[in-house]
């Protein structure tokens, strides 16, 4: 025990507290693991307060890499919605994208008054989804940023005793030199 005090000092435990706890409060505690209906990837996605579909839907639009005009993207599916549609994204001819704030009650697949039918995929669903609870990530952000600083505060340390000792030798080489 007296061995493990040695090795992580008081303030530098006290430094790691006040670390922590910051971190626990002020880190974005609400967090999701969302995979997007258009490119398949899944994305960390982080907010301050629990988001609503369009927050969602906007972060996916944000980091989905096979949409090119972020903003204007989504303008558009505002601007549909609006006028009562939804914007979709052309895969081919059997299927689409639906860009627009996901609706249980509404299905992703366009259905064409002759009767045709194009397959549609929401570009974010709840079932895509995963929320991590919020205790969870605020313990996570304490754990992380406890270790970090102690750590830092440790490579720091090691890093200054590195420095002083080749200062002593470049000092003893000049005299001696």
């Amino acid at each position: 025990m007296n061995r493990l005090f040695k090795i992580v000092s008081a303030p530098v435990l006290i430094v790691g507290l006040f670390l922590g706890a910051g971190a626990a409060y002020l880190g974005p505690p609400y967090v999701y693991w969302a995979t997007s209906g258009y490119s398949q990837s899944s994305f960390l996605l982080t907010f301050g307060s629990a988001p609503q579909e369009e927050r969602l839907l906007d972060a996916i639009i944000y980091k989905e890499p096979m949409i090119q005009d972020k903003y204007e993207t989504t303008q558009q599916w505002r601007k549909a919605q609006r006028e009562g549609n939804r914007l979709n994204i052309k895969l081919d001819n059997n299927s689409s994208v639906v860009i627009a704030p996901y609706s249980p009650d509404r299905e992703a697949d366009t259905v064409f008054p002759n009767g045709g039918r194009i397959k549609g995929v929401w570009l974010t669903e709840p079932q895509t989804r995963i929320h991590f609870p919020v205790f969870i990530v605020r313990v996570l952000y304490f754990i992380v940023a406890f270790f970090g600083a102690v750590l830092a505060v440790h490579l720091f340390r090691w890093l200054w005793y590195f420095s002083l000792a080749r200062l002593r030798e470049l000092s003893q080489a000049i005299r001696g030199g």
